[in-house]
C-alpha cells in the first residue's frame, strides 16, 4: 500500500491510499501517486517529499533504482525542513506510527 499525506494552505490533511504495483520503480510509483493529486509547480518531488519504504527512508537519488513489491508499505510525506533534528524525527514518528501499528 502507498499512503500519501500532505496539507495545503486551504485544506485539511489530504491522505490517499493507493495500490503498490509489483516491480514498479519507486520514482514511477511516486510520479503515478502524485499525478493529479499534488501540484508541485516547477519543483521536483524530491525537493518536496520524503519517501519511506517499510519504515526506512529511501534517498531521492535511489528512487530510480528501487523496485516495489506488493507487500511494501510506502509513505510519501512532505519533507520537513528545520534546524532541530529531534523535532523532525518526532514528526516522522507521529506520521509513521499509525501506519506501523495500524492505529
Amino acid at each position: 500500500m502507498i499512503i500519501i499525506k500532505f496539507k495545503t494552505f486551504n485544506s485539511d490533511v489530504n491522505e490517499s491510499v493507493l495500490p503498490v504495483v509489483d516491480g514498479e520503480f519507486l520514482d514511477k510509483a511516486i510520479e503515478r501517486c502524485l499525478d493529479g493529486r499534488v501540484d508541485l509547480g516547477d519543483r521536483p518531488a524530491k525537493e518536496v517529499f520524503v519517501v519511506l519504504v517499510n519504515g526506512y527512508e529511501v534517498e531521492s537519488d535511489l528512487w530510480t533504482h528501487v523496485k516495489t513489491r506488493e507487500s511494501d508499505n510506502i509513505l510519501i510525506a512532505p519533507r520537513i525542513k528545520g534546524e532541530d533534528p529531534t523535532s523532525v524525527l518526532r514528526t516522522i514518528f507521529v506520521i509513521a506510527d499509525p501506519i506501523v501499528t495500524g492505529k
